[in-house]
C-alpha cells in the first residue's frame, strides 16, 4: 500500500502536478474508491450486456456503507486499494470467459418436447 502511494507521488510529480505524500496518503482512498465504482459499472455493462447497467451498478457501489467506509478521505488502509484490482480481475476474468458462437440461420426453432 505505501509502494502505491509513493508510486502516485512520483507519478503525479513527473507530470506536474506536484503533492505532498502525506495529501497523496489522504487521497488515495478516495481515488481508488471511484475506481472501484466505475470498474463495477463496467463489470456489469459487460456481464449482463446492457450498457445502461454500469452507470446503476457504479452508483449502487457509490452509495454501500461497506465501500464508502473502505474509500473515505484519510482513511489509509490496505482494503481501500484492494477493491479496485479486485473488481479488475473479476471484470477481466469474466470477459475472457465469455463464448461467442456464430448464429445458424439455417436452422429452424423447434419447440422443446416438454411444451
Amino acid at each position: 500500500m505505501q509502494l502505491t502511494s509513493v508510486a502516485v507521488w512520483h507519478v503525479m510529480d513527473r507530470i506536474g502536478m506536484p503533492m505532498s505524500l502525506n495529501d497523496v496518503c489522504v487521497f488515495v482512498p478516495t481515488w481508488f474508491g471511484g475506481l472501484a465504482s466505475v470498474l463495477t459499472g463496467f463489470m456489469a455493462a459487460e456481464c449482463s450486456g446492457i450498457p445502461s447497467a454500469a452507470p446503476a451498478a457504479a452508483l449502487i457501489m457509490a452509495v454501500i456503507p461497506a465501500h464508502i467506509m473502505r474509500s473515505v478521505g484519510g482513511g489509509y488502509d490496505n482494503e481501500c486499494i484492494a477493491v479496485s484490482p479486485e473488481g479488475t480481475i473479476t471484470m477481466l476474468g469474466s470477459s475472457s470467459q465469455e463464448i461467442r458462437l456464430p448464429i445458424d440461420t439455417s436452422s429452424t426453432f423447434r419447440s422443446p418436447p416438454w411444451s
